[in-house]
C-alpha cells in the first residue's frame, strides 16, 4: 500500500483526524483557520523549492486544519440570528414563519392497549428552515433549522412550502436516564438546535408555496406514491417492511418488527445502505447490458439511477457512501479502468464528511464504512486462502464443490464484517447478535430476490401496472419468508444478548490493534503475526470480560428513573443483586421498559432478581411484558389485589410471566424479600386480610434499610389505604418516594409528620411537583422530581453516607 496508489486515503485520514481533534479539544475557529492558511503558505513555498515529501506532509496538516474548521463551523457555531438564540430553558409560546425543507413523516400510534392508558394521536414531524419569529417587540428575521412536531396528521403541507406555526419552541430534550439515547446530540449533528411543538395540524398554516427549483418536492411525491402503492398491494404485515427495505421509510414499522430484525442481526436489511444500492446497480447493469446498450450509456444510466435512488432514500450517509462508490467505479468502466478500492472508499469518506462533518460520529455512517472495510479485508486475504488450501484435481468442476466454496467464502466475508462492526453495535445499541453470522449468508439470495422484485415493482407501478401485481406477490411472499426466519432467529435464547457496551477507549484500542495486524511486516518487523494476534486476542477477551460481567456497587444504589407519568425504580444491593419496583408509563409502557433496560446495561447489569408490581394501574406495569421479553427476571412479586383478571392488561402480564417460567409470588405486610444479608427489605402495605376499594389504596409499600438509612417506596398509596398505613407507629425515612407521583391528595401533612423524610422524590411529568411537595414536607426536605431533574439516584455508602444525585446536572445533596 503506497500513497501514490491511494492518494486520497491519507487525505481522508487527516480530514477525519481534524474533525476528531475539534470534537475532543474544541479549538477556536480562528485557530483552525490560521493553521490552515499557514499550512497553505508553507506548502506553496516547499512545493516551489521541490521539497516534495515535506510539502506533502504540510499539505496533510492543512487537511487536518480543514477538517477541524469544517467541524467547528457545523458543530460549535451558529449565526447571530439563529432561532436557537431565542430559546429559554423550557419551551415557550412562539409564532414562527419557516420553510419546510423535509417531507413530513407521520407516525401512527400503536393500537396495543398495553402501550398507553389513553388513545394517542398520530405524530407528524419535519424539518423547518426558519425565516422569522414574532416577539413582543414585533417580527424578527431569523435563520437556522428546527424540528417541527405536530400532534395529528399534517397532510396539507409539502416540501418547499412556507408555513406559519403557532405553538411552543424549546431546546431538544436531552437524555433523562443512564444509558438513554441522546436525542439532543442526534439533532445537533444535523444542524438542528430547536424543536417546535404544535398541538394540532390547524396550528400550522401554509402561507406560501415553493419557488425556484425544489427537486425534493417531486421526489417526496414520488416516494409517497410508491408508499401508497405498497400499502395497497401488499399484506399489512409486510407493507411497512417493504417501505423500509425499498424507500428507507420506517414510519409504518412496529417496534416489535424493529427489535426482531435487530436481535437477529438483520437490521442492516431494513436500513437502506450499500447492500441495497449495490443490488440495484447490478440489476440496472444487467438490464442495460441485456438490451445491448453501449457500455458508456450503461454506465451513465447506472450512475443516474443510483444518484436518484440515493436522493429518494433520504441521502443518509450509508447511501451517499454507496452512491459515491458506484459512481467512481462506473465512471471508469467505459475505459476498463478500475480505481483502487481503498482510494474509492477514501473518496466516499471525503464526500460524506465535506457535506456533513458530524457524520463521522453517526453510528450508521461508521457501520457502513466498517462493513466496506471488512469486505476489503476479506478480499485482501483471497490469495492466501487460495494458496493455503490444496484442492483435488477438478474440484471446481463439481457444482456441489462450487456451492460449498461460495457458502464458505460468504461466511468468511460475513465474519470479517461482523468482527469490524460488532464492537460499534455493542457500544451504540448494547446488543450482540451472533445468530446474524449464521442467517445472513443464507438469506442473501432471498433478500436479493425481494429487492430486485421490489425495485421492478416500483417502476412497473408507474409504467406497467398489470405487471406490478405479479411482482407485488413475489415481494409479499419473499418478505413473509424473511420475516418468519427473522422472528425465529430473534427468539433463540443464545441468538442475541443485550450487553453493557464497551467504552470508547476500548473501541479505540480495538481498532488500533486491528490496524497493527494489517500493517506491512517491513514497517514493524518485531511484531510477528503471532504477536499481533495475541495483542488483538487479549484486548478482545478483556472487552468481553467487561461487557458480560455484572458490576457490584460500593454500597446501595437506588435510581428513580424518569419515565414520565409512571414509575420505575431500580435498586442495586451491595452483593450485586437487583430489585425493580414497577415498570410503566401512562403514555408508553414500552418506552419505560427500554429506559429500565438502558439503565441496567449502563450500570453493567444483565438481569433483575426481583420485580415488584405495586398495584394494577396501567402506568405502573404496562412495560413489564416487554421488559420480561428482553431481560432475565428471577421473581415477580405482587399483592393479591393485583390479580384483577377483569383487566385484560393484568391478564396479559400474568400470561407473560407464566410463559417465561418466572415464579409469581404474593406479598403482604410483614413479608421480607431476601435480596441481601446486609439490607432489610420489608413489605409495609397492604395487609394480608384486608382489601381496599381502589387499586391505589392497595399499593405495595416497601421499606429498604441499609447502613442505618431507610428508603420508603410508596407506589400510588392514597385514600383509605394511606389512612390504614399511617395508623401504624411512625417510621422515619431518609428518602421518601412521594406516593401517587407527588399528588396533593396522597402527600398529606399527616404522611410528612409520620415519615419526616430528608429527601423526597416524585416520579411524574408535571413541573409543579417540586413546589407542591416543598410546601408539604417543609424547607428542610430536599425535593426532586423526575420531570425536571431526570433520573434521581440515591447512593448509600457502607458507612451510612447518603448522596442524592439528579441526572440532568442539578447539584447533588449529601448527608
Amino acid at each position: 500500500m503506497t500513497a501514490r496508489r491511494h492518494p486520497l486515503l491519507p487525505v481522508a485520514v487527516c480530514l477525519s483526524g481534524g474533525i476528531l481533534c475539534d470534537r475532543w479539544v474544541g479549538l477556536p475557529f480562528l485557530a483552525w483557520l490560521a493553521a490552515g492558511l499557514a499550512a497553505a503558505v508553507l506548502w506553496m513555498a516547499l512545493f516551489t523549492l521541490r521539497r516534495s515529501r515535506a510539502a506533502a506532509a504540510v499539505l496533510l496538516i492543512g487537511f487536518v486544519a480543514a477538517g477541524g474548521a469544517r467541524h467547528h463551523a457545523a458543530w460549535s457555531t451558529a449565526a447571530s440570528d439563529d432561532v436557537s438564540l431565542f430559546l429559554a430553558e423550557t419551551a415557550r409560546p412562539v409564532r414562527l414563519t419557516a420553510r419546510v425543507v423535509s417531507a413530513p413523516e407521520v407516525r401512527l400510534p400503536s393500537a396495543d392497549s398495553m402501550r398507553s392508558a389513553w388513545p394517542r394521536p398520530p405524530i407528524t414531524t419535519c424539518v423547518l428552515s426558519c425565516r422569522s419569529i414574532h416577539t413582543a417587540n414585533g417580527r424578527v428575521e431569523t435563520s437556522g433549522r428546527a424540528r417541527l412536531r405536530v400532534s395529528g396528521i399534517l397532510d396539507a403541507v409539502e416540501v418547499g412550502d412556507e408555513v406559519e406555526v403557532r405553538g411552543w419552541i424549546g431546546p431538544p430534550p436531552g437524555p433523562q436516564n443512564p444509558g438513554e439515547f441522546d436525542y439532543r446530540k442526534y439533532l445537533r449533528r444535523q444542524g438542528i438546535r430547536s424543536v417546535v411543538y404544535a398541538g394540532h395540524p390547524a396550528a400550522v398554516t401554509r402561507v406560501g408555496s415553493a419557488t425556484g427549483l425544489w427537486i425534493d418536492r417531486p421526489l417526496a411525491r414520488l416516494r409517497e406514491r410508491w408508499r401508497g402503492d405498497l400499502e395497497a398491494t401488499l399484506d399489512e404485515r409486510t407493507a411497512g417492511i417493504a417501505a423500509a427495505l425499498l424507500l428507507g421509510d420506517r414510519t409504518e414499522m412496529t417496534d416489535q418488527v424493529r427489535d426482531s430484525f435487530a436481535e437477529s442481526g438483520m437490521m442492516h436489511v431494513l436500513a437502506v445502505s450499500g447492500l441495497h444500492v449495490g443490488i440495484l446497480a447490478v440489476l440496472v447493469w444487467f438490464v442495460c447490458r441485456s438490451a445491448d446498450a453501449p457500455i458508456v450509456a450503461t454506465s451513465l444510466i447506472v450512475i443516474g439511477v443510483t444518484v436518484l435512488y440515493a436522493l429518494i432514500a433520504g441521502g443518509r450517509p450509508p447511501v451517499v457512501r454507496a452512491a459515491v462508490v458506484v459512481t467512481v467505479w462506473m465512471a471508469g468502466r467505459p475505459w476498463y479502468r478500475q480505481a483502487p478500492p481503498l482510494n474509492v472508499l477514501a473518496a466516499a469518506v471525503l464526500v460524506v464528511l465535506a457535506w456533513r462533518p458530524t457524520d463521522l460520529f453517526d453510528t450508521g455512517a461508521q457501520l457502513s464504512f466498517l462493513a466496506v472495510g471488512g469486505i476489503l479485508w476479506w478480499h485482501s486475504l483471497a490469495p492466501r486462502r487460495r494458496n493455503s488450501v490444496a484442492l483435488p484435481e477438478g474440484a471446481f468442476a463439481s457444482a456441489r464443490r462450487r456451492l460449498v466454496s461460495a457458502i464458505a467464502s460468504g461466511y468468511g466475508l460475513s465474519a470479517a464484517i461482523w468482527v469490524l462492526t460488532a464492537p460499534v453495535i455493542a457500544s451504540s445499541f448494547q446488543l450482540v447478535s451472533p445468530v446474524g453470522l449464521v442467517i445472513n449468508v443464507l438469506l442473501i439470495p432471498l433478500v436479493t430476490l425481494v429487492l430486485w422484485a421490489g425495485f421492478a415493482f416500483l417502476v412497473a407501478s408507474i409504467v406497467l401496472p398489470p405487471v406490478a401485481g405479479i411482482l407485488a406477490l413475489v415481494v409479499d411472499v419473499g418478505l413473509g419468508w424473511l420475516l418468519g426466519v427473522v422472528d425465529a432467529a430473534s427468539s433463540l435464547d443464545l441468538g442475541h444478548r443485550y450487553v453493557s457496551g464497551p467504552a470508547a477507549w476500548w473501541l479505540a484500542g480495538f481498532y488500533a490493534a486491528l490496524v497493527l495486524t494489517l500493517l506491512p511486516r517491513t514497517l514493524m518487523p518485531a511484531l510477528t503475526p503471532l504477536r499481533r494476534g495475541v495483542v488483538v486476542g487479549v484486548w478482545v477477551v478483556a472487552g468481553l470480560g467487561m461487557g458480560f460481567s455484572d458490576v457490584r456497587p460500593s454500597g446501595l444504589r437506588c435510581t428513580v428513573l424518569s419515565v414520565g407519568h409512571g414509575l420505575a425504580v431500580l435498586v442495586e444491593f451491595p452483593n450485586g443483586r437487583t430489585l425493580l419496583v414497577d415498570t410503566g408509563a401512562l403514555d408508553d409502557g414500552r418506552r419505560a421498559a427500554k429506559v429500565v433496560r438502558g439503565a441496567l446495561l449502563d450500570y453493567g447489569r444483565s438481569h433483575i432478581d426481583a420485580v415488584v408490581i405495586t398495584h394494577a394501574d396501567l402506568d405502573h406495569f404496562n412495560g413489564v411484558p416487554d421488559l420480561v421479553d428482553e431481560v432475565p427476571v428471577g421473581t415477580v412479586c405482587v399483592a393479591r389485589s393485583f390479580l384483577d383478571l377483569r383487566q385484560s392488561e393484568v391478564e396479559r402480564v400474568c400470561e407473560t410471566v407464566v410463559r417465561s417460567d418466572i415464579p409469581l409470588r404474593f406479598v403482604a405486610r410483614g413479608d421480607r424479600l431476601p435480596l441481601d444479608d446486609a439490607a432489610l427489605v420489608r413489605v409495609l402495605h397492604p395487609p394480608e386480610d384486608e382489601r381496599f376499594e381502589s387499586d391505589n389504596a392497595n399499593s405495595v409499600v416497601l421499606s429498604i434499610e441499609y447502613a442505618g438509612r431507610r428508603l420508603l417506596l410508596c407506589g400510588d398509596l392514597e385514600e383509605d389505604g394511606l389512612d390504614a398505613f399511617l395508623s401504624a407507629p411512625p417510621t422515619p425515612a431518609d428518602v421518601l418516594l412521594a406516593p401517587h407521583h407527588g399528588s396533593r391528595a396522597a402527600n398529606t401533612p399527616e404522611l410528612a409528620a409520620w415519615a419526616r423524610p430528608r429527601f423526597v422524590v416524585a416520579s411524574r411529568g408535571r413541573t409543579t411537583a417540586p413546589v407542591d411537595l416543598a410546601a408539604v414536607y417543609g424547607p428542610s426536605a430536599h425535593v426532586y422530581s423526575t420531570d425536571r431533574d431526570g433520573a434521581v439516584t440515591i447512593l448509600i455508602a457502607a458507612d451510612g453516607r447518603l448522596t442524592c444525585e439528579p441526572y440532568t446536572g442539578r447539584a447533588a445533596s449529601r448527608e
